[in-house]
């Protein structure tokens, strides 16, 4: 954000970007209605590679989300 005079203001603030994870392969192709059932689901996290898992650890909160189409 710049100021009244033009500039940018110094606000410490530390933006962090990330790279999108990769999926290539799940455990189990569907589930029975109200079946609980884990599913393993192969994944590149791009550590060193665009993503630096020190930062993930201290800043982020690691979940996980996900929907079917079908």
């Amino acid at each position: 954000m710049k100021n009244p005079d033009g500039y940018f203001s110094s606000n410490t603030v530390d933006l962090f970007y990330y790279k999108d994870l990769i999926l290539t392969s799940f455990s189990a192709q569907f589930a029975y209605a109200n079946e609980e059932k884990p599913i393993l689901i192969k994944t590149d996290f791009s550590w060193g590679n665009g993503n630096d898992f020190k930062l993930f650890r201290k800043y982020a909160t690691l979940t996980c989300r996900f929907s079917s189409d079908s």
